[in-house]
């Protein structure tokens, strides 16, 4: 997997000319008959800054430039000298799940689930806080560089990656959706966003999510986006409510999955569409003790709907629902 050198050489930079500011003060201070001693002292704050860009920073810059995806926290609790495991083991976790959930957007036009072999491979941590880097798995026996699923994996990180930056920049929805046009990879991704985002009580002021440069949507992604509360807030409320480009329709498929925390569930099966084809659905609070019922259920589905680039329905904003019958396969409840 190829990627550039861009952090670290930033950082080799800042250390070359620190380094020549220690030795240009050292001469100076020879000049003027200082001791090792003072002049040790004299430098002692160039020693500190050079100290962290070794300890941290050149870390850190390996891992921004190696990486698919870096995704860091920073707080009380994230201290990397003394940062509880569990911290460290949730951010991986959350890390994996949300990007499953962007892949699992993406990859349901094709009917595919993600298989174990296509999960994202562990790169590294920096310290400097905890941060943590994930790569698309390399091209290998059976996985090949234009596989669909490996392409969707890179896709999820990526989208990620946009989303949290124009969500930090305090872009409105159709500035998001000019570079993440599938409407359903984009709400998957808002919600990643909202998710990996501070919530106030973990002891993590800031989520910072970066990675080695790439192009999405024809813009280049690379630089780093700081997520705090605020944009846990932004990101939920963008994917609330429908754009006004969407359609009003009806549809009739079958609940195969549904997520009870995020209120969202994938139609399948659905009448007069490829069965490949799956719509990404948004229900309101309303339906959130009743929702349960719809597993293993054909359900028609009503409300307002955004379609692809390929004119398919790919996101609808569910206003009512009404049970069909059963279906015959075991539903699945994620978690």
């Amino acid at each position: 997997m190829t990627h550039n050198d861009a952090w670290s050489s930033e950082v080799q930079h800042r250390i070359k000319t620190i380094l020549a500011a220690i030795e240009g003060s050292k001469e100076w201070g020879r000049m003027m008959g200082m001791s090792e001693t003072q002049l040790s002292s004299f430098t002692a704050e160039y020693d500190q800054m050079l100290e962290e860009l070794y300890t941290n920073d050149l870390q850190l810059a390996h891992l921004l430039d190696d990486a698919d995806l870096v995704i860091g926290a920073k707080g009380p609790s994230a201290d990397m000298k003394g940062a509880p495991l569990s911290l460290v083991a949730n951010l991986i976790d959350m890390t994996r799940r949300e990007v499953n959930s962007v892949v699992r957007a993406i990859s349901s036009a094709r009917g595919r689930r993600m298989p174990k072999a296509y999960e994202p491979a562990f790169v590294g941590l920096a310290r400097g806080s905890i941060y943590i880097g994930v790569n698309a798995p390399e091209s290998s026996e059976g996985i090949f560089p234009d596989d669909p699923m490996l392409k969707a994996v890179k896709t999820a990180m990526q989208s990620i990656k946009v989303v949290s930056r124009l969500v930090a920049q305090e872009s409105d929805i159709d500035a998001i959706a000019a570079v993440v046009p599938d409407p359903a990879v984009r709400d998957a991704a808002l919600k990643a966003v909202q998710n990996l985002s501070p919530n106030g009580r973990s002891g993590v002021d800031q989520v910072i999510i970066g990675g080695s440069a790439t192009e999405i949507g024809g813009a280049v992604n690379d630089g780093t986006a700081v997520l705090t509360k605020n944009s846990r807030t932004s990101a939920r409320d963008m994917s609330k409510k429908p754009r006004k480009e969407s359609e009003n329709g009806e549809f009739r498929g079958e609940v195969r999955e549904i997520d009870l925390d995020s209120r969202r569930f994938e139609l399948r099966r659905i009448s007069g569409l490829d069965e490949s084809i799956s719509i990404r659905c948004v229900y309101p609070e309303k339906f959130a003790k009743t929702a349960h019922k719809w597993l293993d259920q054909f359900i028609t589905v009503s409300g307002v709907y955004e379609r692809d680039s390929e004119g398919f329905p790919r996101l609808m904003h569910v206003e009512t629902v009404r049970i069909e019958k059963a279906a015959h396969k075991q539903p699945k409840l994620l978690n």
